[in-house]
């Protein structure tokens, strides 16, 4: 059978021939409720229960019950060895324990997934919907939060750890508001993978619907403000502007790009607009927000040091690879060896992935992990360049790597001062938004080939 026919047309189960199941489609449901769930005041062990069940189901899907077998890419081959060398740095630097056993668990699965997903876009519709429904049930949570401070510090609070309480209550004295997430950051990133999930939607639709896309849009960047987190808007926003560039023919780029621009301009001024006719305080948390990201411009512009303390966490993570350039210190050991760098009764990740990794893998873990990162962001950006050439065979898949360039492009950028190494959140998330890309590029490449054939064939008459 050809293979286009077989990973776009999963083979379905018949249970007692009246119920229909498709196993790969669960299977890519439950990985994707896995991580939308993770940072939530659910316990994190559900989540993980959930990633694993979704690995079994995949695994059961493409082996026993399509029967198909595995398709191997470069890219799989090359997280593959990323894995082994995961692997053996642990058992080098001698750090067995339950954290890095988490850790190896997490890369193992999610590497998983992107080895038994090769199917086609259509797969993709109702986990999107999955990621844009959270990200704003999220954001409504933390409007709620706001809103209804004393209900929520009730009977939403104390959902949480006591460790996560703290740290809920330390952000809100500070203008941050997390919902029914344990921190920011993991709002935020709800939130944003909701907007690209909106904004790269078809908007060739009825009036209502794009209303409906408008509204969304407004409530999911108010609650972005009221997370007070900078660099996810502005990562967010360069993140979205670059994937609307690369998407566009000559022709169309300047008004496409200008379009965008003001589209997105035009939600955050109506934002504040809104916001600010309901309750426009010196003290209110996006004034605060819209204060700090005006303060951050101006320190920028004059050299100074706007990276809230981490610049210190960066230049101990560049001494740590000086000292240990080949093997590393070993994974999450800069935890370890950052105590009073910014807490005085704690460490605290680089808050920059690129460090963390020579730090902690040194320059050979560097290298596994940059080169399948750089490989699928290059192979989706070449995707991207070919819907301006009006490639036909693409075309079907243009939202779905629009959503998986913009996520790539968010996760390289937020490396620069996130913890996309150990917020899982984020990594399953990449990981999810690779799967779409590599995807398109086995099915796309062998329909090519069948092509070829056709016309072969036809010639040989």
């Amino acid at each position: 059978m050809d293979m286009t026919n077989d990973l776009s047309n999963q083979k379905y189960t018949y249970l007692e021939d009246k119920v229909k199941i498709n196993f790969t489609m669960i299977g890519i449901l439950v990985f994707t409720f896995s991580f939308v769930i993770l940072k939530s005041f659910i316990p994190f062990q559900i989540s993980y229960l959930l990633l694993l069940t979704s690995i079994v189901i995949l695994l059961f899907s493409t082996l026993v019950f399509s029967k198909r077998g595995l398709v191997i890419t470069r890219v799989d081959i090359m997280w593959f060895f990323f894995l082994m060398f995961f692997i053996i740095n642990i058992a080098f630097n001698n750090i067995i324990r339950v954290g890095t056993v988490y850790a190896v668990f997490v890369y193992l699965l999610g590497i998983c997934f992107l080895l038994l997903v090769k199917v086609d876009i259509n797969y993709y519709k109702y986990p999107l919907k999955i990621i844009s429904l959270m990200g704003f049930f999220y954001a409504i949570s933390s409007i709620f939060q706001y809103s209804f401070t004393s209900i929520y510090t009730s009977n939403i609070l104390p959902l949480f750890n006591p460790d996560e309480q703290n740290e809920i209550l330390t952000l809100m004295r500070r203008g941050g508001y997390t919902g029914f997430t344990n921190q920011t950051a993991h709002l935020a990133g709800y939130v944003l993978s909701a907007i690209g999930v909106f904004i790269f939607s078809n908007w060739k639709v009825k009036f209502s619907t794009k209303l409906y896309y408008f509204l969304c849009l407004i409530i999911l960047f108010i609650a972005l403000l009221l997370t007070a987190k900078r660099a996810h808007l502005i990562f967010m926003v360069v993140a979205l502007l670059i994937t609307a560039l690369f998407s566009l023919n000559n022709k169309k780029m300047v008004k496409g790009i200008s379009k965008l621009t003001i589209t997105i301009f035009s939600v955050i001024f109506l934002v504040i607009l809104l916001y600010n006719s309901i309750n426009f305080q010196e003290d209110s948390a996006i004034v605060g927000f819209v204060n700090e990201l005006e303060e951050s411009l101006v320190g920028l512009v004059e050299g100074e040091d706007i990276s809230s303390g981490r610049s210190v966490l960066f230049a101990r993570s560049w001494e740590l690879f000086k000292e240990n350039p080949i093997m590393g210190i070993g994974w999450n050991e800069f935890f370890n060896n950052s105590l009073g760098l910014i807490n005085t009764d704690r460490g605290s990740h680089p808050h920059n992935i690129y460090l963390q990794l020579l730090a902690e893998f040194g320059l050979f873990g560097f290298l596994f992990f940059m080169l399948p990162v750089l490989y699928m962001y290059y192979k989706t950006f070449q995707m991207l360049r070919s819907f301006s050439m009006e490639n036909e065979s693409l075309q079907k898949w243009k939202s779905g790597i629009q959503f998986s360039f913009f996520s790539q492009s968010f996760f390289l950028l937020y490396g620069l001062t996130g913890n996309g190494l150990t917020d899982y959140n984020f990594l399953l998330w990449y990981f999810f938004a690779c799967s779409i890309s590599l995807s398109a590029m086995v099915l796309v490449k062998s329909s090519k080939k069948k092509q070829v054939k056709k016309t072969d064939s036809g010639n040989s008459f």
